[in-house]
C-alpha cells in the first residue's frame, strides 16, 4: 500500500513538495529500515526534497551507523540538529555515533565529546524517555 501511494506521489508531484508525499516517504523509510543500502540511497533524495524534515536526517544517521559509517551518520544527525537543536532523538544518536567513532579510532578526545553529547541528551530528554536510565 505504501509503495503504491509513494509511486503515485512521485508521478503526480515529482518536483512539488507536499505533506502527503513527505509522510509517505517517511513511512516507506520506516517500513524498509532493515534494507540499509536501499534506504540510504532513498533518503538522499528525501533530504534534498525536504531539507527541513529532521526525521529523514534522523533515519539517515541511524542507517549509516548500522552501515558502519558513523562519520556519515554524524554528518546527517548534525544537519538535523541545525534545524532542531534540542531534539532528544537526534542528540541521543549523536552521542551514539560519537561513541562509535571514538571506539573505532581509539581516541579519548572523541570519547569526551561523546560523553558531553550523552550529558546534553540527558539534560534535554524527558525523564521517562526510553533511553534515560532509571
Amino acid at each position: 500500500m505504501v509503495n503504491r501511494v509513494l509511486c503515485r506521489c512521485t508521478k503526480e508531484s515529482n518536483s512539488v513538495a507536499s505533506q502527503l508525499d513527505e509522510d509517505v516517504r517517511l513511512c516507506y523509510a520506516t517500513l524498509h529500515i532493515n534494507s540499509f543500502e536501499l534506504i540510504d540511497q532513498f533518503l538522499g533524495s528525501c533530504t534534498q526534497k525536504y531539507p527541513k524534515s529532521i526525521y529523514f536526517f534522523l533515519i539517515s544517521g541511524a542507517v549509516n551507523g548500522f552501515l558502519c559509517r558513523p562519520d556519515v551518520g554524524l554528518y546527517n544527525i548534525n544537519n538535523g540538529l541545525e534545524i532542531e537543536p534540542d531534539n532528544c532523538e537526534l542528540l541521543y544518536h549523536k552521542a551514539v555515533l560519537l561513541r562509535h567513532l571514538a571506539m573505532n579510532m581509539n581516541m579519548d578526545m572523541d570519547m569526551d565529546e561523546a560523553i558531553k553529547a550523552y550529558q546534553t541528551f540527558l539534560r534535554v530528554a524527558p525523564k521517562d524517555h526510553r533511553k534515560v536510565p532509571e
